[in-house]
């Protein structure tokens, strides 16, 4: 949600995917970058969805 509502758009394209791809999408690889017009924010949102607990 937080990177949507920043962004204006969804994070990942899962339409069409089996369940598998989306578990693979979000779990392996996942958030791509935000790209808001602020690099800070783009910093606190990258921390926040971390995969690794620890990390965030």
């Amino acid at each position: 949600m937080l990177h949507e509502w920043t962004t204006g758009r969804k994070a990942f394209s899962l339409s069409g995917k089996s369940l598998s791809g989306v578990v693979d999408a979000v779990c392996r690889h996942g958030m791509p970058a935000a790209g808001t017009a602020s690099i800070e924010l783009d910093a606190i949102i990258a921390k926040a969805v971390r995969i690794d607990p620890v990390e965030r």
